[in-house]
């Protein structure tokens, strides 16, 4: 009987589902955040988007602003931040916090480069991975 239930145990931990370190996810989150504002300063609003869970479950709160939807964020960046109204985007003291190894949320800076002015703000980020890639599923900017 116990050499059934050792049998058991190793064949559970076994076949657990295997998870990746703690660097690596937060590797992952990282490497997300810095090809989004890449692809900002690359004046490619679709690929700053795709970072972005796609659902009409995607919020964003801004000052007493909230948007509901990635279409309504989308239609909201490309209205107000196109041209040379984008400037150039850098994000810093980033603090990844795992929740799980699906999900994270991230607080940070963010900083606007603008001809006339520099705009700057914190962020608070919620990410979920769907399959193999972080997607926010929530961002506060103020």
């Amino acid at each position: 009987m116990k050499r059934l239930i050792l049998v058991l145990l190793f064949l559970v931990t076994a076949c657990g589902k295997p998870t990746l370190d703690k660097d690596d996810l937060q590797d992952e989150i990282l490497g997300a955040i810095n090809s989004q504002s890449q692809a900002w300063n690359d004046g490619n609003m679709d690929g700053y988007m795709e970072y972005y869970l796609r659902s009409d479950k995607l919020t964003f709160h801004s000052g007493n602003k909230l948007l509901r939807g990635w279409e309504k964020l989308n239609s909201m960046y490309r209205s107000k931040y196109s041209g040379a109204n984008r400037g150039t985007l850098t994000f810093s003291d980033i603090n990844i916090n795992l929740l799980s190894d699906r999900s994270a949320y991230v607080l940070g800076s963010w900083n606007v480069a603008l001809p006339d002015t520099v705009k700057k703000g914190r962020f608070t980020l919620i990410l979920r991975k769907r399959g193999r890639a972080w997607r926010i599923v929530h961002d506060h900017s103020s």
